[in-house]
């Protein structure tokens, strides 16, 4: 790391606190419906390579999810 020998500098370290009233107005506006994720296409694990080109055209719509395993096992 380089510090400047022209201006002072002084190092300091930075902790952010969470607000967790505003974490729990979030989940309540999940809970109840109003935040509501779109969700453009799914993807299987295997058509990865296709998922990111898709990103890099950047033509999407809502979020694309890669699916991982089927809810059927």
């Amino acid at each position: 790391m380089m510090l400047s020998p022209f201006i002072g500098q002084r190092l300091t370290t930075f902790i952010g606190s969470a607000h967790y009233t505003n974490i729990e107005r979030l989940a309540a506006h999940i809970e109840s419906g109003a935040v509501v994720s779109t969700i453009g296409r799914r993807y299987r694990l295997d058509e990865v390579p296709a998922a990111i080109r898709h990103l890099e055209r950047a033509d999407s719509s809502g979020k694309s999810v890669i699916v991982v395993r089927d809810g059927e096992d």
